[in-house]
């Protein structure tokens, strides 16, 4: 294995001058030339040299390491995390950081060791447990270890957080079905009672709101707290709404797992989709160009929210404040102007490919 001294001997400056180069370092009182650098830097490659990182650690007491703790799939309704993790690792490895996975079943007396063990350089947190968050943050605090809380939504965050904007996207959905004609909509949803299905909702209700007596929303919460399948209980619950004579034009879909439900119980009921219902999911999830019709959903920003997130842990900015980046509707195939619509019986259908309405906000607390 290739050694700094080898470095030293063959580009024939001495082995501190290879150290500072390569880690580089800079000390006061030792200039060291930009031919030197290049040389050295030259030399090191030649040679095939690979850097000592748990060495390095050891020495500085901090790694190159970023924990990653709750992106493992361990809930029922799964929210796709394989777009943050990939964001993540592409994000960190062109600063030369790596990530490591960590489980969300771990207790906080775990995590916390297992970062100071690999004397990680900061953590990325994904939890709906308030009590977990809070924990592990005076834990890992007292290690000198950052942690900022990505795709987590909480009333007053406890650390610094990066989110997307489910209310606004909400506000989205509703004027884009209105513009095509929609006067009847139905919200639809897993469950009503954590902080981000609390904004998504409020969003809905608001820009139902502003439309005044011309716009009739309602609700749907398929949580009954009954033994049954999330999916069956929902999957029943919309086959009851589109069997009603009173039924929606359109559903507003929490999430885009609950637009598949919903997708499959407009085919049982023997209604065609965009034809006779439109639906529009939450998440723009890769499977939602998969279904058929293709989904049209809100697309959360992973790629800036994890950005965003390791660079602020980066940065040492240690002030708790929530940073809420914009969404936009990915329009693909499944809304369109209600069957009565004029548009519907000239035979014209509004289906662009394309993204709308983009805001962008950061404040403290809860979003507006």
């Amino acid at each position: 294995m290739v050694s700094m001294s080898d470095i030293a001997k063959a580009a024939a400056v001495s082995r501190t001058t290879v150290s500072l180069v390569l880690n580089n370092r800079y000390i006061k009182g030792v200039n060291i030339s930009d031919e030197t650098r290049r040389k050295v830097k030259d030399v090191a490659q030649e040679l095939g040299y690979c850097q000592n990182e748990l060495a390095t650690s050891v020495a500085k007491g901090k790694s190159r390491i970023l924990g990653c703790i709750g992106f493992d799939v361990s809930e029922e309704v799964a929210i796709s995390v394989g777009q943050l993790i990939s964001a993540a690792v592409r994000y960190a490895t062109e600063r030369d950081y790596s990530i490591k996975l960590l489980s969300s079943r771990s207790s906080v007396e775990e995590l916390a060791h297992i970062c100071q063990a690999y004397r990680m350089c900061g953590v990325l947190l994904r939890t709906r447990n308030r009590q977990k968050a809070e924990e592990l943050r005076e834990r890992l605090q007292a290690a000198g270890i950052p942690i900022v809380l990505l795709d987590s939504a909480f009333n007053s965050p406890p650390l610094p957080s990066v989110v997307a904007d489910d209310y606004d996207g909400m506000r989205q959905v509703v004027e884009y079905l209105v513009s095509l004609g929609h006067r009847k909509l139905m919200y639809i949803a897993f469950e009503d009672f954590q902080p981000f299905t609390l904004r998504r909702r409020q969003g809905f209700l608001d820009a139902i709101q502003s439309f005044g007596s011309r716009l009739e929303g309602r609700l749907c919460n398929t949580d009954n707290h009954q033994p049954v399948d999330t999916f069956e209980r929902s999957e029943t619950a919309a086959c009851e709404i589109l069997s009603s004579p009173d039924r929606p034009t359109a559903f507003v879909c929490n999430c885009d797992e609950i637009a598949m439900v919903v997708l499959r119980a407009a085919w049982r009921c023997n209604l065609r989709v965009p034809e006779d219902l439109s639906v529009v999911g939450f998440g723009n999830l890769p499977t939602d160009r998969l279904s058929s019709p293709q989904l049209t959903s809100v697309a959360p920003p992973y790629v800036p929210m994890c950005e965003s997130a390791i660079a602020h842990l980066l940065s040492g900015d240690t002030a708790v404040r929530e940073i809420v980046l914009p969404v936009s509707i990915k329009i693909r195939r499944s809304a369109a102007p209600p069957p009565e619509h004029p548009e519907r019986k000239c035979g014209t259908l509004s289906n662009r490919n394309d993204i709308i309405r983009p805001t962008s906000t950061e404040h403290n607390g809860e979003s507006k």
